[in-house]
């Protein structure tokens, strides 16, 4: 049965009403419908708070409460509509109500009072239900109920876990540190098991617990179920049971403090505390001061389901994260219980590996499948468990202990996981993208000024995230969260506390068509269908996840009442005009489409909040109608074909994210004058600036005082070389940015120096520059910058030499590029010097270099002293530039490509013994490999490719050792391989591609594990099975993929 949350819309309803009760003039009548609101937001708060089962009375006024907010919600709707349509016309809210017509006033006053009465009603009927009573009540009158369901219980005999072995080791170790460490100095470490509901928690710590190791280290053991009440009386009476054999009471908390510290003193003791949910830090608190009193080396170690509730006690020191486990684990457990000792069945382990899947790593679930088909031993009874009775099974035995963390969320977060429903299973969701759904919902209210809602439903998603509802982030370079997914178990979680609200239409057939349907996902491609339109006129959020869409016009004429419009990456080429009827729309989301323009009649969509318009390569322009949307908040364009922005976007005043504004030369195009009064965050990129020709244009941007501006893209478009350059030198100067700054990108500036804002570097922030076809003669000082960690250069043609000016002041002690990570130089044709940054000798810049690539550079010859690099790429540079390498100790992977001047490989490179990885590609004129590569003891993997004049390989290639992997690729006249391989004890995979010329493969070593051999004619006849020459030489090889077919030179490929 669907959990209905309806107390947060009753909150935001009341909210709303208060704006506009001036405004409309009907002040007894909102008073009224206020206090009952808040009547009924508090009784439907706490009824909410309460696992009610299947009371299907009570259910049954939740849903009719819902049923009659939701139409409050469109009509408060249309009233704020009518606000600010009439606020356009005169200067005083007070004359707004005037200005309606009688019929007009009649007809809101006589909805307001129908309102009213069915509010009054609902609340009578849950007076009249005794809803207060029922609620404290409802966990004695259901039957089986248990508010502190587990997944498993303590017990002094456990079965084995599987797949833990590498999480048992690391726990022990946590477990059983050296109290006299000088980095753990605590007397009692905390240390807290943290995961999802049936991943297995309380499982690995009743092994940690019994774990003999563990018995002997610890002079008292104690094991509580916490549960959902910390209460500190009974967590101290276990203890005390524990240590004294004896049950005691006590009437007060000083006493019982007394008794425990007593007996904890002196030992050395293990506490767990099993499946905690507690968030209170005083609770806490004074349990830990009770711990303090045991011996140096005592531990606590708690399981819970909430990252929150982990990090507050453990400060954040002691936390270990449970995973889903590998389906090659579940497999082993699920064979142990569906099978046990009986011989297994072919077909059936076929189908158990199908099931096993569906349980996405969470043992409980392995455990109640396995459990269910130990007594089944038919094809067929397995059969039904995979495609239908599975479903069920886990419904019964796994969804109740998932929604027990359900329960536990307050309403507001209820009805943003229950939303996340109209996902489908395994959806990488991208986290901006539902923050914005969430408030287009209205989900999400600011209870500050100083707060954007976006900040306030960021807190959501992450209470959502520690709470284990959401799994597999991704993360951008700057570590912030991207894009995560659902379990698809916690998927079925919000399906089911969504109920009949939320529909994924999978197939034509799959839709249950209800007039309470809400939200609608497509994810067959028929589209919409004309039962659809007819009944599922309430519906709020429509989403299409199909190849395709057939969009009819009518149903925008029906679907009125849309929140969320997503027509994501369907081939939709025309929106109709009838998009403008949606007025209650916030979110539009059209990327990825092929549309080439947006009707006008977007004007009316006045509450539209997020347009969604990234990567519509054929859209190329904006309607001018967008002024006109004075609630957007967000205006995706990123990779459209768009040639200007329209005037009026400065209008906007709520507009807190425009990922491009492009500059137009038309005298109805926006300028640069327009960004002065957004308030906008995030990411912007300013395109065509060469059009920019008032200098106070570009002071009025007023783009140092975007605080909230975290990445910046200013760049001049192909015409900038007919632009003055001092002209655009000036522009440039003007646009200074924020000192928050993270991100900035300048690209195609023709002008011959950077801004004075670059030179004295203020942006101490920055984390990422990048410098592409820039015309400056000298690079600006970015060593300066103490967080930079990535740096992009490309382009830079008027660049000779790299100097001191490049690491800031050359006089200062200071280390250059302190933090820098990542360096890229590419397309410097002119770039003949690199100097390095040095003090008395030492180099004193790029102590944190990790990666180098240097790229069509090809009249540099030397690199500086870099010490710690571990990774370069050279692509089409000078052959000497490799002679400077011999000092880069640390480097471990090496790339040389595209050096076509290259005839042998250099032997002063022979020293670099910590290499793991070579790789040589198109060396069109390499025509040997040094003797003295034997040199490279550490390296694992070897690629030559495309280097068409090697002929053999040096006998010296038996002495690499460690070799793993040897990739040969492309060597057309490659002919001949020494008989080496067989002393390359370590080597696991060998390809060889394209080598027309090999004649023979030389005996392969035992270790290979796969051998691949493609467009290697004559090779191919002497490897043949059974009858080649040289097939004694591999048929050991556990996989061996030979590829036959006519060899194809490369330069007709491409």
């Amino acid at each position: 049965m669907a959990d209905a949350v309806v107390s947060p819309l009753l909150k935001v309803l009341s909210n709303r009403l208060d704006s506009l009760a001036e405004f409309l003039g009907y002040d007894v009548i909102f008073k009224k419908m206020r206090d009952a609101l808040g009547s009924l937001g508090a009784l439907a708060s706490q009824v909410e708070e309460q696992p009610l089962g299947n009371n299907q009375s009570i259910h049954l006024w939740l849903m009719e409460l819902k049923e009659v907010a939701y139409n409050a919600d469109d009509l408060v709707d249309d009233w704020e509509l009518l606000a600010m349509k009439k606020a356009t016309t005169t200067t005083k809210v007070a004359n707004c109500f005037s200005l309606m017509s009688d019929v007009y006033r009649y007809r809101i006053k006589h909805r307001m009072k129908d309102l009213q009465a069915r509010f009054d009603e609902i609340l009578k009927g849950g007076t009249a239900l005794h809803l207060l009573a029922t609620v404290s009540q409802t966990t004695e009158k259901i039957p089986g109920l248990n508010v502190n369901v587990q997944t498993s219980s303590y017990i002094s005999e456990i079965s084995a876990v599987y797949g833990r072995d590498v999480d048992k080791e690391k726990i022990q170790d946590m477990l059983l540190w050296d109290g006299d460490h000088e980095h753990q100095q605590q007397q009692v470490r905390v240390i807290a098991l943290v995961g999802m509901g049936g991943i297995g928690k309380t499982a690995l710590a009743q092994v940690m617990y019994n774990e003999e190791r563990v018995q002997m280290s610890f002079d008292l053991r104690i094991w509580v179920t916490v549960g959902e009440d910390f209460d500190l009386m009974r967590i101290a009476e276990a203890i005390l049971y524990v240590s004294t054999h004896s049950s005691q009471k006590f009437s007060n908390m000083d006493a019982l403090e007394t008794a425990v510290t007593m007996e904890l003193r002196g030992k050395r003791f293990l506490c767990v505390l099993d499946d905690v949910w507690c968030e209170s830090l005083h609770e806490w608190e004074i349990l830990r001061r009770w711990f303090s009193a045991g011996n140096s080396g005592s531990a606590v170690m708690l399981t819970t389901r909430n990252a929150r509730v982990a990090n507050f006690m453990t400060d954040g020191a002691g936390l270990y994260y449970l995973r889903a486990l590998p389906d090659t684990d579940c497999w082993d457990f699920f064979k142990s219980l569906a099978f046990g000792s009986v011989d297994k069945n072919v077909d059936l382990e076929k189908i158990g590996m199908e099931i096993v899947r569906k349980c996405g790593g969470l043992p409980l679930a392995v455990k109640t499948l396995g459990s269910l088909l130990s007594y089944k031993k038919q094809v067929h009874e397995w059969l039904s468990i995979l495609d239908n009775d599975a479903r069920d099974s886990l419904e019964h035995y796994v969804l109740p202990v998932l929604k027990l963390s359900y329960d536990h969320l307050p309403a507001h977060l209820k009805q943003c996981f229950a939303y996340c429903s109209v996902f489908p299973k395994d959806y990488a969701i991208n986290k901006e993208k539902l923050i914005r759904l969430w408030i287009a919902e209205g989900f999400v209210e600011s209870s500050t000024i100083r707060k954007e809602l976006e900040d306030v439903a960021d807190d959501f998603f992450v209470e959502l995230l520690q709470r284990f509802f959401f799994q597999d982030t991704m993360v951008d370079e700057n570590g912030n969260i991207v894009e995560c997914r659902m379990h698809n178990l916690v998927h079925d979680l919000a399906l089911h506390v969504a109920g009949i609200e939320c529909s994924i239409l999978e197939d034509e057939n799959s839709l249950h068509v209800s007039e309470q349907i809400r939200r609608i996902s497509l994810v067959h491609e028929s589209g919409i269908s004309p039962k659809m339109i007819h009944v599922a006129k309430k519906l709020r959020s429509l989403f299409s996840f199909s190849g395709k869409f057939k969009i009819l016009p009518i149903a925008f004429l029906n679907f009125r009442r849309l929140r969320v419009l997503n027509l994501s990456a369907r081939g939709i080429r025309e929106l109709p005009v009838t998009i403008g009827t949606l007025k209650h729309l916030r979110y539009l989301d059209l990327s990825h489409t092929y549309i080439r323009s947006i009707p006008e009649s977007i004007a009316n969509l006045k509450n539209l909040q997020t347009l969604e318009l990234s990567e519509c390569y054929n859209l190329l322009e904006l309607p001018k109608a967008i002024r006109e949307l004075t609630n957007l908040r967000h205006l995706a364009i990123r990779s459209c074909s768009l040639t200007h922005m329209p005037s009026g976007i400065g209008k906007l005043r709520f507009l807190q994210n425009v990922s491009a504004f492009i500059l137009g030369k038309k005298a109805d195009c926006a300028e640069l004058t327009e960004l002065g009064g957004l308030n906008l965050r995030g990411r912007l990129d300013i395109k065509n600036l060469e059009n920019v020709s008032n200098l106070a244009q570009a002071q009025e941007a007023k783009l140092f005082q975007k605080l909230r501006l975290r990445s910046l893209g200013l760049s001049w478009g192909r015409n900038a070389h007919l632009v003055d350059a001092e002209l655009s030198a000036e522009v440039l100067e003007r646009l200074m940015p924020s000192p928050v700054l993270e991100v900035l990108d300048l690209s195609g500036y023709n002008g011959s120096i950077f801004p004075t804002w670059m030179e004295s570097c203020p942006l101490i922030n920055l984390v990422k520059v990048s410098l592409i076809n820039c015309s400056c003669l000298q690079l600006p000082p970015l060593g300066l910058l103490p967080l930079l960690r990535d740096l992009f250069i490309k382009g830079m043609s008027a660049v000779h030499i790299i100097g001191y000016e490049f690491y800031g002041n050359a006089n200062t002690n200071d280390v250059a590029f302190p933090a820098l990570t990542q360096l890229e130089l590419y397309d410097m044709p002119n770039l003949l010097e690199w100097k390095g940054f040095e003090i008395a000798g030492k180099p004193v810049s790029f102590p944190c270099l990790d990666t180098l690539t240097v790229k069509g550079c090809n009249k540099l010859t030397g690199l500086p002293s870099i010490p710690h690099l571990k990774n370069l790429a050279l692509w089409q540079s000078n052959e000497l530039l490799l002679d400077s390498l011999v000092h880069l100790m640390s480097l471990s992977t090496l790339a040389i490509n595209e050096m076509p001047q290259l005839k042998s490989f250099p032997r002063d490179l022979e020293n670099l013994n910590r290499i793991t990885q070579l790789t040589m590609y198109d060396c069109d004129n390499l025509e040997s490999l040094f003797e003295g590569m034997g040199g490279f003891t550490s390296l694992e993997h070897l690629s030559i490719l495309y280097c068409k004049k090697l002929e053999s390989l040096p006998m010296e290639l038996r002495y690499l050792a460690s070799l793993k992997k040897f990739d040969i690729v492309g060597c057309e006249k490659l002919a001949y391989i020494p008989d080496i391989m067989q002393h390359l004890c370590l080597l696991e995979e060998l390809v060889i591609e394209r080598c027309p010329a090999l004649h023979s493969l030389p005996y392969i070593p035992v270790s290979l594990k796969k051998l691949v051999i493609r467009r290697c004619p004559q090779l191919e006849k002497r490897l043949e099975k059974e009858k080649g020459d040289d097939w004694d030489n591999i048929k050991h090889v556990p996989y061996v993929e030979i590829e036959s077919g006519e060899f194809i030179a490369e330069e007709d490929i491409f």
